[in-house]
Order: C-alpha cells, then sequence, then structure tokens
C-alpha cells in the first residue's frame, strides 16, 4: 500500500512526494481557470463550472483526498507533518467548492467507489478527519538550536487549518436539507466542521459514562488550561476573525450540534463556578490559582456563547430581529432555526431555576449564563431572556408582600425568614443583572444605528413591577443603615433600572416610589453627623448608596431646554434640589475629624454623576465648586488656616474619579475665560487688588485725600511687596497639589495655548507679581506638557513655536537662585518637554550648529558656568587666606550646583532626543566625567577649558574634610541625573557608558597605584553608575574594576564616621555619597553576588563597624540601608564562613541596636538579628 510504501522512504524522499501531491493541485487549479475562461466565452449562462465537471472527475478527486490523507499516517517527521497538513487544507481549498451540494456530497462516510442515492459523490472529509484528528491537541516542543525554525503553534495552526477547513469557499451546502432528511440518523451531517466540534466539545466536557474514554489532552496541561483550549478551538471554528463579518462554518452545522453544544457551554460553566466556589483562595496558593483558572474558563465561555449568539442573530433572515439587519437582505442568511437551537433551548432549560432557586450555585451559574447571553446577543435574544427570566425572579420577590404581612404576626421563624432574605436577594441581584445586560446592549445598538432609540423598551412591561419591589425592600431600612444582602442587592437593582429604563414612561406612582427610596440613601449620606463612615461593616453599604444617588443625578437631571413628561418631571425636581444638597455636603468638612483613609461619600455621589451623564451634568458640578473656590480665596487672601479645602479636594477627587468630562468642564471657556484661568487669576492676585475698589483701599475709600506739600510721602519699601507676594505663592503652593490632577489630563490642552501666552508675557519676571505668577503657572504648564506623548501632536503650532522661543528665558530662570526651587524645577521639565518633543528645522540640517541644545549652552549655560566657578574659586580663596575653619558662601556653591545640574538636563533630554542632538549629550557627559576625575574640563574647541578644583595632597589624604572634594561631587551628581532619566529607549544609556568609560577608568588606575582614600567625585560616579545602570550595559569586567573603589570607599567611611559628621559645617554631599555608597553595594549583593565573594571578608567588618557608628538620628536611613545590607549578605551563595566568622561581632552590634530610639531601627534590627541567628 501507499502507507506502507511511504513508511519505507526517508524523509527528503516523502517530502518530494508531497511536493508532487502539491503539484498536481496546482495543476487542478490552473485547469479550472482556463475552464472558466472558455465557460465566460461560450452563449450559455444556463450552466455553472460546477454543473459541468463530470462524476468521474469528482470521483478522482475524491480518490486523490483520500490518497493525501493515508500519507500522513504514522507520519511523525515535524517537517513532514507540516508539509502534510498545509497539503490536506490546500485539497480542500481546491476541491470542495467542486462538490455542489445539489448533486454531489460534501460529508459522507461512505466509500469513494459507493454512490449515495440520486448520483451523489462523496468528497472524503470523514478520511480527512480521521487522519488529522490523532494529532489533536498538538504536543510538541522544538529542540534546541533547531536549524528548522518549526515551532507548536505553527503545527497546532495548520492541524486547524483542516479541521475548521479555512479557505474552502463553497456556499452551496444546505443545512435545513440535512436536519429534514433526518440529522445524524442519516449520516448527512458527517462533515469536518461537526466533527471537529464534536472533538472540540469532548474536549471541553468529557463524557462521564465512559469508563475507557480517554481524554483528548496527553496530560501535560490541566484540566482547566485543556478547557480553556477547547473553548478558543471552538472560537476558531464558528465565529468570525477580526478581519470577517461572518464565519461560514457557521452555516454547516446542525441544529442538533448547536443544542449540544448551548448545554455542554452551560454545564461546564456551572462546574467552573462551583470549583471556583470551593477552591481555597488564602491559604493554599494553588487552590488560588485553581480558582482563579476556574474563573477564567467561566468568563471565557460567557465570552463565546455570548457571541455566537450575536453572530447567529446577526446573520439571520432581514425579518429575524424586528428589522434591525436593515433593508437589504443579505446574499448569506443564517437560518434562525440555528439561534432557537442555540439559544432558546438553553433559556427552556436554565430559567425554570431562576424562579424556585436563585441563591443556588445552579441558580446563580444560570443568572450568569443567561444574563451574558442578553448582553452579548442581539435584540431578540435580550427580548427572550427578560421574557423568560424577570417573571420568576418578581414571583421569588412576591416574599417580598408575605414578610410584610406576617411582620404584624411574627409567625415566621428567623431561619425561614434568613432563607428567604436569601433567595429574595439572589433575585434581586439576578434583576439588577438582566437590566445592566439591557444597558450593554442598547448603548451597543444605539452606537451601531447613530442614535436611533429601540422602540418599545425591552424593560417597559417590567419597570414598574421592579420599582415596586424595590421600594417595598428599602422601606425596612428607612432610619438605620442596613447592610445586610437584600439591602445591597436592592440598591443595586435600583441604580441599574435608573440608568436603563426610559424614565418618560414611568407613572407617577413609580415616580413617587422611587423619590421615597432615594430619599431614604440619602439620609445615610448626606447628613452632615455621618459624612464620614470609619467602620468597615457600612463601608459597602455607604458606597451602593452613593453609586445609586450618582445615577439618579446622572440620569435625572436634564437640561433646562429638554420636553420631560409631567411625572418625570417630578424625579427631575428631585434630582436637582438633590444634586444642591450634595455640593453643600461636598464643600463642608465634615463634622468629625478627616482622615484620608475615610471615604467621602457624597463626593462618590457626584463622581458617579459626572462619569455615568451627559457633560452638562458634569458643567453644573464643576461651576459650583469652582465658584466656591473662587468665592473661598477673595473672602480669605492671606489667611491659610481659614481656606476651605473641601472644595478643592472634591474638585481633585472628581478630576480622578468622575470620568473625562469633568476636565472638559474645568477647561472649557465659558464666555471670557475658562474656570481655570479664573482660579489661576485668584491665586496671583494681590492683596490691592483684591480689596480694592477703582484704585481705593477699603480704609481709605470713604477718607478725603490729603492735598499739599505737607502731606508728601516717601514711596513704599519693596519689601513689603516681596513679602506679600512670597505669602501669595506659600498660599498657591498649597492649592496647586489639588489643581494639578486638573492639568495631567488630555482636555488641558485647551489651557496650554493660554498657559503658554501668559507665561510668555512675564517671562523673564522683572516684579515680585511676575514672579507670583511664573509660580504658579510654571507647574500648570509642566503638568500638561508632561502628561502624555499624545499631547504634543495636539498642540497647535504657535504653542510649540511660544515654548521655543521662550527656552533661553526658561534656562535663565532654572539657573537663578533668585526664584522658587519649585518654580525652577517646573521651568526646567517644561524645557526638557520642548527639546525633547518638540520638532525643529535644524534637525535636518547636516551641522547641528545652531541646535536649541547648542543655543543654550553657549548663550546661557557656559558664560553662567565661568561667572560661577570664578566667584566658588574667590570664595574658596578667602578662606585658605582666613585660615579659619568654615565654610564658602552658600550662593556660591549652590549657583555651581544649579548650573551643572541644568546641564544634565540639557544633556538627558539631547540624549533622549537622538539623531543630531546625541552629538550634544555625548558631549555633556563627557564634559561632566572629566570635570569630575580630573578637576578640568573642556567643552568643544571652541571654548576654553574649566577648571573647577585642584587637587592637593592634604585633599587626597582627607577628602572628607576638603571642599576641593566636595566640589568634586557637585558635576558627579550632574552625571548621575542623567543616568536616572527613565525615557528616550534603552540605547543612549549604553552609547553614554562607552563614551566616558576611558576616563572613568583610567582615573580607578591612577588611584589604584596611590595610597589615598579613593577621590569622592570618582566614587560618586561609579556608584551611581551601578546605581543606574543593568550589568548588561557596564560589562561584567568594567563592574569588577569598580568594585575595588567602592569597598575602599566603604571603608573609608567606616572608620571616620565622624568626620562625617564635622563635615556637614561644609557641605551635604559627603553623608549623600555614603548613601549612594550604600544603595550600590546592596544592589550588587542582590544583582551580582558573585562580583563581591573576594571582598566580602572587608564587607561584613566594615559594615557591622558603619551601623555601629553611626549613632545621630538624621543618618537612619542610611542606617536602615546598612542593616539591609548585612542581612543581604547572609544570602551570598560563597561568603558563608565569612560570616560564620563575623556572627559574634555583628549579631553584639544587632543586640545594641534594639534599644535605638527609632522603630524602625529597632524593628530593622530584630529582623536582621534574627536572620543572621536562623541561616548561620
Amino acid at each position: 500500500s501507499v502507507e506502507e510504501g511511504l513508511s519505507q522512504l526517508p524523509r527528503a524522499k516523502r517530502s518530494i512526494c508531497f511536493n508532487l501531491l502539491e503539484a498536481a493541485l496546482e495543476g487542478i487549479v490552473n485547469d479550472a481557470s482556463k475552464w472558466k475562461v472558455l465557460l465566460s466565452q461560450s452563449q450559455s449562462e444556463k450552466s455553472s463550472f460546477c454543473d459541468l465537471v463530470p462524476a468521474s472527475v469528482l470521483e478522482k478527486m475524491s480518490s486523490f483526498g483520500s490518497l493525501s490523507a493515508s500519507c500522513l499516517h504514522g507520519e511523525t517527521d515535524p517537517r513532514c507533518l507540516l508539509q502534510v497538513l498545509r497539503l490536506l487544507n490546500r485539497t480542500q481549498q481546491v476541491m470542495l467548492p467542486l462538490f455542489d451540494s445539489q448533486h454531489y456530497s460534501i460529508g459522507s462516510h461512505m466509500k469513494v467507489e459507493e454512490s449515495h442515492p440520486g448520483g451523489k459523490v462523496a468528497f472524503p472529509s470523514v478520511v480527512i478527519f480521521d487522519a488529522v484528528a490523532p494529532y489533536y491537541p498538538v504536543h510538541f516542543t522544538p529542540p534546541k538550536n533547531d536549524p528548522h525554525g518549526i515551532t507548536r503553534d505553527m503545527l497546532q495552526n495548520s492541524l486547524m487549518s483542516v479541521l475548521c477547513e479555512r479557505g474552502a469557499k463553497y456556499n452551496h451546502f444546505n443545512i435545513t436539507e440535512i436536519d429534514n432528511a433526518g440529522g445524524k440518523e442519516s449520516g448527512e451531517d458527517e462533515t469536518m466542521i461537526t466533527l471537529s466540534g464534536r472533538m472540540f466539545l469532548e474536549r471541553l466536557d468529557p463524557p462521564k459514562t465512559v469508563m475507557d474514554y480517554d481524554p483528548v489532552s496527553s496530560g501535560s496541561n490541566s484540566e482547566v488550561e485543556d478547557k480553556l483550549d477547547a473553548v478558543r478551538d471552538l472560537s476558531v471554528l464558528l465565529l468570525p476573525s477580526s478581519s470577517e463579518n461572518t464565519n461560514p462554518n457557521i452555516r454547516r452545522v446542525t441544529t442538533a450540534f448547536l443544542t449540544e453544544l448551548s448545554s455542554s457551554l452551560a454545564r461546564v460553566h456551572e462546574q467552573s463556578i462551583t470549583s471556583a466556589t470551593g477552591s481555597p483562595t488564602t491559604d493554599d496558593a494553588t487552590g488560588g490559582l485553581d480558582a482563579e483558572d476556574q474563573i477564567s474558563l467561566a468568563s471565557s465561555i460567557r465570552q463565546f456563547s455570548s457571541t455566537l449568539a450575536h453572530w447567529l442573530e446577526e446573520n439571520g433572515p432581514s425579518s429575524f430581529g424586528f428589522g434591525l439587519n436593515g433593508g437589504e437582505k443579505k446574499a448569506e442568511m443564517i437560518d434562525s432555526s440555528l439561534w432557537e437551537a442555540f439559544v432558546v433551548d438553553i433559556i427552556r432549560r436554565l430559567s425554570p431555576t431562576l424562579g424556585s432557586a436563585p441563591q443556588g450555585l445552579h441558580g446563580r451559574a444560570s443568572t450568569a449564563y443567561l444574563a451574558s447571553l442578553a448582553a452579548g446577543g442581539g435584540l431578540v435574544t435580550l427580548n427572550k431572556v427578560l421574557q423568560s427570566c424577570i417573571p420568576g425572579f418578581l414571583g421569588v420577590l412576591a416574599l417580598l408582600d408575605e414578610n410584610r404581612e406576617d411582620s404584624t404576626t411574627s409567625t415566621q421563624s428567623s431561619n425561614a425568614k434568613n432563607r428567604d432574605e436569601e433567595k429574595m436577594a439572589a433575585a434581586m441581584r439576578g434583576i439588577a443583572a438582566l437590566i445592566s445586560s439591557c444597558r450593554v446592549t442598547l448603548g451597543r445598538l444605539e452606537r451601531k444605528y447613530r442614535g436611533v432609540k429601540i422602540n418599545p423598551h425591552p424593560m417597559l412591561l417590567y419597570s414598574s413591577k421592579i420599582i415596586q419591589k424595590i421600594s417595598l425592600a428599602l422601606n425596612s431600612i428607612a432610619k438605620h443603615a442596613d447592610d445586610s444582602q437584600l439591602s445591597l442587592a436592592a440598591v443595586a437593582a435600583l441604580e441599574s433600572i435608573l440608568t436603563t429604563a426610559d424614565l418618560q414612561a414611568l407613572n407617577e406612582e413609580d415616580v413617587n416610589s422611587m423619590i421615597k427610596s432615594f430619599s431614604t440613601l440619602a439620609s445615610f449620606i448626606l447628613q452632615t453627623d455621618d459624612a464620614v463612615i470609619k467602620t468597615s461593616s457600612s463601608d459597602e453599604w455607604k458606597t451602593a448608596c452613593a453609586r445609586a444617588l450618582g445615577a439618579l443625578i446622572s440620569n435625572g437631571f436634564v437640561d433646562v431646554n429638554a420636553e420631560v413628561s409631567e411625572e418625570c418631571h417630578h424625579l427631575c425636581v428631585y434630582a436637582e434640589s438633590l444634586l444642591r444638597q450634595t455640593l453643600l455636603s461636598a464643600s463642608s468638612p465634615p463634622d468629625v475629624s478627616f482622615d484620608s483613609s475615610c471615604n467621602r461619600y457624597d463626593w462618590i455621589v457626584l463622581a458617579g454623576a459626572c462619569s455615568n451623564g451627559p457633560l452638562f451634568v458634569s458643567r453644573r458640578i464643576v461651576f459650583d465648586l469652582c465658584s466656591r473656590i473662587i468665592k473661598d480665596l477673595q473672602m480669605n487672601p492671606f489667611k491659610d488656616d481659614s481656606i476651605n479645602f473641601f472644595p478643592l479636594t472634591a474638585l481633585s477627587y472628581l478630576v480622578r474619579n468622575g470620568g473625562m468630562n469633568v476636565s472638559i468642564s474645568f477647561h472649557e471657556k465659558d464666555g471670557r475665560q475658562s474656570f481655570s484661568f479664573a482660579i489661576i487669576d485668584e491665586l496671583c492676585k494681590s492683596v490691592k487688588r483684591k480689596s480694592s475698589a477703582n484704585g481705593v483701599t477699603t480704609g481709605e475709600r470713604d477718607m478725603q485725600i490729603p492735598i499739599g506739600m505737607s502731606q508728601l510721602k516717601l514711596p513704599l519699601s519693596e519689601a513689603g511687596d516681596w513679602e506679600e507676594a512670597n505669602t501669595v505663592i506659600r498660599r498657591a503652593y498649597l492649592i496647586l497639589p489639588h489643581l494639578l490632577h486638573a492639568y495631567e489630563r488630555t482636555p488641558a490642552i485647551s489651557s496650554c495655548k493660554t498657559l503658554i501666552d501668559s507665561i510668555g508675557q512675564v517671562i523673564p519676571p522683572l516684579s515680585e507679581w511676575d514672579e507670583v505668577k511664573l509660580s504658579v503657572c510654571l507647574p500648570l504648564l509642566a503638568s500638561i506638557l508632561n502628561c502624555s506623548d499624545h499631547v504634543w501632536s495636539k498642540l497647535e503650532a504657535s504653542s510649540i513655536d511660544g515654548l521655543k522661543s521662550m527656552t533661553p528665558y526658561l534656562a535663565q530662570f532654572c539657573m537663578s537662585p533668585d526664584h522658587k526651587p519649585y518654580a525652577r524645577s517646573s521651568a526646567s521639565s517644561c524645557l526638557f518637554s520642548t527639546i525633547f518633543h518638540a520638532s525643529n528645522d535644524e534637525e535636518q540640517c547636516d551641522d547641528d550648529e545652531y541646535a536649541i541644545v547648542h543655543q543654550l549652552l553657549d548663550n546661557n549655560v557656559f558664560p553662567a558656568l565661568e561667572e560661577a566657578v570664578e566667584s566658588l574659586k574667590a570664595d574658596v580663596s578667602d578662606l585658605a587666606c582666613k585660615e579659619t575653619s568654615g565654610f564658602v558662601s552658600a550662593s556660591s556653591f549652590s549657583r555651581v550646583e544649579d548650573i551643572l545640574n541644568f546641564m544634565s538636563v540639557l544633556g538627558s533630554a539631547a540624549e533622549c532626543k537622538g539623531g543630531p542632538y546625541a552629538r550634544v549629550g555625548d558631549a555633556i557627559a563627557k564634559f561632566l566625567v572629566e570635570l569630575t576625575c580630573t578637576g578640568m574640563a573642556k567643552f568643544s574647541s571652541n571654548r576654553e577649558a574649566i577648571e573647577l578644583i585642584s587637587f592637593t595632597k592634604d585633599g587626597k589624604e582627607n577628602p572628607l574634610m576638603n571642599l576641593s572634594a566636595h566640589i568634586s561631587i557637585l558635576s558627579a551628581s550632574a552625571f548621575g541625573n542623567m543616568l536616572s532619566v527613565q525615557n528616550g529607549g534603552p540605547f543612549w544609556r549604553q552609547r553614554i557608558t562607552h563614551k566616558t568609560l576611558p576616563t572613568i577608568l583610567k582615573a580607578l588606575q591612577e588611584q589604584s597605584q596611590s595610597q589615598y582614600p579613593p577621590a569622592l567625585g570618582t566614587l560618586a560616579i561609579i556608584c551611581h553608575m551601578l546605581c543606574c545602570l543593568p550589568v548588561s550595559v557596564l560589562g561584567g569586567s568594567h563592574v569588577r574594576q569598580f568594585v575595588p573603589t567602592l569597598v575602599a570607599g566603604l571603608v573609608y567611611y567606616s572608620k571616620n564616621t565622624s568626620v562625617v559628621v564635622e563635615s556637614e559645617m561644609l557641605s551635604s554631599k559627603a553623608s549623600g555619597l555614603l548613601s549612594i555608597v550604600i544603595t550600590s553595594l546592596a544592589k550588587m549583593l542582590s544583582n551580582s553576588p558573585d562580583d563581591l565573594t573576594k571582598f566580602m571578608e572587608i564587607i561584613i567588618p566594615s559594615l557591622s563597624l558603619l551601623c555601629a557608628s553611626i549613632i545621630s538620628n538624621e543618618y537612619i536611613p542610611i542606617q536602615v540601608l546598612v542593616l539591609q545590607c548585612l542581612e543581604l549578605a547572609t544570602k551570598h551563595p560563597h561568603a558563608r564562613n565569612t560570616a560564620q566568622r563575623e556572627k559574634e561581632q555583628v549579631v553584639a552590634v544587632l543586640s545594641a541596636l534594639v534599644d535605638h530610639p527609632s522603630s524602625i531601627i529597632r524593628h530593622t534590627a530584630v529582623q536582621v538579628r534574627n536572620v543572621w541567628y536562623s541561616t548561620l
């Protein structure tokens, strides 16, 4: 036989045989195309190409398909297996369209030589399925260093292509004829699609009655993973891909198969929910993961079933679905019986449980499954689910009437009442779930049909009854908070029906019941003595009430021009009254002490109203809050303790949790300006402008202005204006943190141009009030520019040009010590964003001499740096001449530090920008490194070298007390700032590391040959590089060259802790460097401990000595880092012997720290001591 012959051939010759079969298929394709051309030229238009294919030819084609399938038997080589699978799929694509179902059979199980009644010829779909089915699912792990590149996904995709008949276009398969012919009993449904579908179903829902069942999976995957794969395979088989509108396979299955599929999906869905509910989730980690997998499986099943129901309904006849498919009849419609088999039968089977025991696992699983069908299916599916389920839920809720009657006699036992309450709560949650499904479906249809409303509303028949039941459930909690399950479910259902139902169709009784229910809920949220609830038991209840009230405001508060019914008008009036009451409560402080961990439920109400309501609701809320903010700023211009921050905090909360409409309302212009700039204007106003009217102060408004030479007075001192300006800035900085969130959203782009124009008018600042405006506007502008990269694509060209024109002034502002640090930092952030994002025409030039960074360096940075360095040198010389202990002027020292830090900002921005700017960034990095390691650096050939420090013998012997050593840390810190920027891609750090390493390694080599302690500047540089760069960027050899200097620095600090304290009189740079040294050591102990192995005998005693020597409370963070390093030292794989030798000394030091004044040190010391005791 062919199989025996193929099995004896080597792989290469088998591949040649398969190539021969592929060539035969291509010959059929070529002949068919020529035949179609001849038919098009003939006069006959009645005959199609398929009608003219002789039966004898089709029999040969059927034999060819069987032969191709037989080649797969026993094939184990992945290359040949992949080739044969692709051959079989190509066979389906070429031959299946020729087997017209009117004359021939697509999926008979009969042999080729046998004929069907009527002369039909069978395509061997069953033979092909029998050949490929043993390979499902594919379990293949490619060998290491496989040169062929065949993966499991490639084999799985090829196998699925055969099982799904991917690419086979035949449109004459009549599923109705098969069902009428007897379905499975006559063998007509044995097609590739139904066979594959049942194989996938067998994997999803294995039969329980067959004792010798062999699972499809080989056992390498868990049961849940197998079922998830089966759901994905069913989706590939039956659902359309993202690029297709429909899947033709859905028309190639029978109603019997869809009924079986629907039942299996519901059964496995219930099993997964039961398993997830019963799986442990706290103590057993494996059980928790299994529960998560079960939940994921249930979610996948619901997604698949709802999507399939949607496509079955969507592609039905034009009359199917109430005419929502459009006026044109589709060429290929799905018979409505398929939808009925998949949807109606399962609804009919599951819905009775909802009216009898909705609280059980079966009832809850059925509720979730049917709700997903209603949400994902179409309008017909939704109506069918509502019609079958809601009457049952309402029947369960009839117990509310019985309980109300029994409450007077108390004849019902407490256990019975609890059972009834659980049952009613489950029914109420089921109603809420179905209402939410209705909202999802209606929203999808409204978007699809461009705002067309569905009439009549699907909830029209049930809204009134549901509202009455909800009102009955909430009547019992009129005077106290009730967080029972029934109460929570009733509030959730009330929120759902309010956001879904047609409010115009409500009658007076329904409206009155809703108003009564909402009044009950509002009494728990808006009362002043209970605005903040700290008890955890009522948090869920309060949140549910707040969400419901937010839904009322978002849907009941209508525009003034809207036309509403008389009954709905009463609800709208109540919603407006509730909104005013909520705004008053949200803007007022609670009576109890406010804690950040407490919930402001009145804010939750407003956030829900803004997120779910139309834009005019957010406008009303933002208008009220901003008006209160502006009014309070006008009434309390300088009393920081009297400012009411609650409107500010409420607005900040709404920006973060109330959706995009809040930011839009805050930034849109209302008349002359937006609320955002109205608040900015109030923040920047002086006392005279706040308290004056027409230029006359309030104290002098009614006084006669004195006239005469004797009344002349000297002008007021500027000190008063600066004091007033500083007070305004201090108050603004208390308010700005609450406003920044509103400027970190996309709608803030509309305010960007006005901010840029305002800043451009006052920079550089010429008065103290220009300084105030910059201090307020720069942080806001920085927040907008850095909120996302999409901001720059939406900015106007004039705004970008305005930013680029301000860069020189921003640079001067950043480097000047006369301005507020927060404002300077914001200006630096704006400048960084401008360089990084704004495009420049100069980038197209080969010569980057005119690039923006070069201009800033030449015109602003280096002139200021040269002047600052000369001033610093003069101060150092004066200090040396006086021969007294002390420090130079803080202004000259900080001036140099500010300029170097600003240079690092320019360098990092240039590096992140890339292109020609990268060369400027590289030059800045090399300049800073050379300035640190040698004390002198030259930026370019046309500039003179700058000498920052000069190393003396005394400075080398005792760097901690040497001013030059402290100064060298400034440039090292600036270089570290460049490395710490997380932007611009992964390669620019690698490039500047490559360019600066030669200078660093040369300095390390020179220091290794001397007996002096390590230079502080060089030590700072290598520590910054170890902290900011991964080992893959630095290189293992370079890291090992850094380690001796790092260890030497640790030893030097451990022996001179008292000198570190004394060095504070010079600057705080030495103690800051100590923290960087310890941080670098901690990172290496965690990530690359092998590089420290031969130094552990030095590291552990040094850490112990350092830990014992630090006694000042100012160094508590450093001491915590040291303790962390001691703990990491016990985990070193090759330092156990060293740790055991030092154990006694280390434990003694740790025991002494147990009595430390700081609780953090005490707890950390106890933890580290326990580790040393337990691991060694």
